[in-house]
Order: C-alpha cells, then sequence, then structure tokens
C-alpha cells in the first residue's frame, strides 16, 4: 500500500539535501541580518529613542512652565490688589508712625484739634529726653490748658483721629478757681503730657 502523498511532500521538503556552499551563503546570510538588525537597533532605533525621550521631557516641561506663566498672569491681577492694599497699610503706618519728628507739625496738629474745642493750649513743653523703644521712639509733651470735662472729652476723642498717633497720658484736672462762676467752659485746668512716636531707622 502506497504512503499518503502528503507524506511523501513533507518528508522530501524535510530532506532537502544543500551543498556546503549553499550552507555557507545561508550562515552568511544569518549573520549579515543579524549584523543589521543588531547595527539598526543599535546605531539608529536607540539614539532615535533617546533623542524622541530627551525632547518629550523638553517639551513636558515647557507645557509645565507654560501652565506655571498662565497661573501667574492669571494670579496678576489679584497680585496686584493686594500689593495695593499693602502699599495703603504702609502708607497708613508712616503717617500714623513718620520716620522724623517734626515739633511744629505736632504743635499745628494738636492746636487745630483743640481750636475746634474751643479750647486755648497755654503751653507746650517738649520734654528733652527721647525714649528710645527699639522699633520705635517716644516723644513726650507736655501741654495745658483751660476747658470744660463736656470740651475735653472731645479734644482727646478727636486726637485719635489726628493721622499722627498721639497718646495723651499723665491726666491732671484741678479746678479752675479764676474761672467765672456763670461760664463753665474753662471750669477746670488741665495739664496732660501727650506721647508721640516715630519709627527707628
Amino acid at each position: 500500500m502506497p504512503p499518503p502523498s502528503g507524506t511523501t511532500e513533507k518528508k522530501g521538503f524535510l530532506n532537502i539535501k544543500l551543498t556546503k556552499e549553499q550552507q555557507n551563503n545561508i550562515i552568511a546570510a544569518v549573520f549579515f541580518v543579524g549584523f543589521v538588525i543588531f547595527a539598526y537597533v543599535k546605531w539608529w532605533f536607540l539614539p532615535v529613542n533617546n533623542q524622541y525621550k530627551e525632547k518629550v521631557k523638553i517639551l513636558e516641561q515647557k507645557r509645565k512652565d507654560l501652565q506655571d506663566a498662565r497661573e501667574m498672569v492669571a494670579k496678576y491681577a489679584e497680585f496686584m490688589r493686594r500689593a495695593s492694599e499693602i502699599d495703603k497699610k504702609v502708607e497708613f503706618i508712616y503717617k500714623r508712625l513718620p520716620k522724623t519728628f517734626i515739633l511744629s507739625d505736632v504743635i499745628n496738629d494738636v492746636t487745630r484739634v483743640a481750636t475746634q474745642n474751643n479750647i486755648n493750649v497755654l503751653s507746650f513743653e517738649p520734654e528733652q529726653k527721647i525714649i528710645n523703644k527699639g522699633e520705635y521712639k517716644e516723644y513726650e509733651i507736655k501741654v495745658s490748658f483751660p476747658a470744660s470735662y463736656r470740651n475735653l472729652g472731645k479734644f482727646l476723642s478727636d486726637l485719635g483721629y489726628v493721622e499722627r498717633l498721639i497718646t495723651p497720658t499723665k491726666i491732671n484736672i484741678q479746678k479752675n478757681k479764676a474761672a467765672n462762676l456763670t461760664d463753665s467752659s474753662q471750669n477746670i485746668n488741665i495739664s496732660m503730657v501727650l506721647k508721640l512716636y516715630t519709627l527707628s531707622e
């Protein structure tokens, strides 16, 4: 009984006989293809892949920088608003605590407040001693004047609205014996020490 035809073809295909030269050619072709693949991977694929990764990394960094820039631009208006508020607060502080002490300016401020409240300041006696508190300095001016309790209260209240910080201390109140009994606008004599402040350099 003859074997199936498929078996014969398979056996014949597996039993192909190659000459020595053909075998050498196949081996050389295999080495050549391997070398080509190795060269492709080593000298083209890997360098191109590394360049690609490097460019992706640079691109990601640029995207991050761009996003940061966009966020910064978005916050610029808020930043400017806060900066403006800080400038106003600093300006307010410098008005309350100026860097210099000018006696004539202080006399003008106190006299103006006194005049608003029907008070005539009789004397300004600045103390020569300056008290250094580190971050600021204290100056003292002794003032005296006749007034009424009502006008005195309004005077002390209005001093708090002066731009420069002025603190009344050591308030001494005595009855004005020379005052007219029918005139209550000057029925007391007041002496007090006004403390003023400047920022230290």
